[in-house]
């Protein structure tokens, strides 16, 4: 089935919606029409939408995932051909329906993808020079507290990684722990099948003032026990108000 029929505008990077009813394309820059993301019905029904700009009018912007829940769409701001800067953006499919920066790597990142489960964002940056898949959390309610095209923060951060492994079944079971700045630690698990793994939610376990130098603390081998290093309990001097002083001088 022809979808588009405009021969003086290049369109790619079709993208299904969850129910296969519609589908997303990206238009290209130097066309008479805008560039952008738009939204068209797959029966071929019915005309473009424009559903997004790019925010640069030098660069491109297209689609790359829309998840089965259906709430948001993932897309790159960027150069299609050289792939030298790229920054991935998330879109809410209701509401304002204004795009918000997911990712902005230092030089470029690109193929925005979601876990089966919408809770995981994979993308390739070029970080290190060459291209690799990273894996970030993803959390709906923070893009939706975002202002539009500003970057979402990424709330689950860490220092001080500590692991501990133990077989469950058969899989190998490695639970990684980190500790944020303002001193809470946190635990993730992360399931071994062969070449396969499978990444669980961030949880918190505990929060304590730690001594930040060397070893804050460490973990049992089997992850049931920490040893932290804190500054202990702290006495409180009392507070003593003294009222009518300028008498007690005079009875001196």
């Amino acid at each position: 089935m022809h979808l588009t029929f405009d021969p003086s505008e290049d369109k790619g990077s079709p993208v299904w919606s969850p129910d296969g009813s519609e589908l997303l394309f990206h238009v290209s820059l130097g066309g008479k029409t805008h560039a952008g993301i738009y939204r068209k019905s797959s029966s071929g029904t019915g005309t473009e939408e424009l559903w997004a700009q790019p925010k640069d009018p030098d660069t491109a912007l297209w689609p790359t995932d829309w998840p089965r829940n259906g709430q948001f769409i993932l897309g790159v701001q960027g150069g299609v051909v050289n792939r030298l800067r790229g920054e991935i953006w998330v879109l809410p499919v209701s509401g304002d329906r204004k795009p918000r920066v997911f990712v902005r790597a230092p030089s470029a990142a690109y193929d925005g993808q979601f876990s089966p489960d919408g809770h995981w964002v994979a993308y390739v940056p070029r970080e290190s020079g060459r291209e690799e898949v990273y894996v970030v959390p993803f959390d709906g309610n923070q893009v939706s507290n975002t202002q539009p095209f500003q970057q979402v923060p990424l709330k689950r951060g860490g220092r001080c990684p500590r692991t501990a492994e133990h077989s469950h079944g058969g899989a190998a079971m490695v639970k990684s722990f980190s500790m944020s700045a303002q001193g809470a630690n946190s635990g993730i698990g992360v399931e071994v099948r062969g070449n396969q793994f499978s990444v669980s939610e961030v949880r918190s376990l505990f929060r304590q003032t730690l001594f930040v130098v060397a070893s804050p603390y460490d973990v049992s081998p089997d992850g049931q026990r920490f040893l932290v290093n804190g500054f202990g309990e702290r006495g409180t001097l009392p507070l003593t108000l003294v009222v009518n002083w300028k008498e007690s001088l005079k009875n001196k």
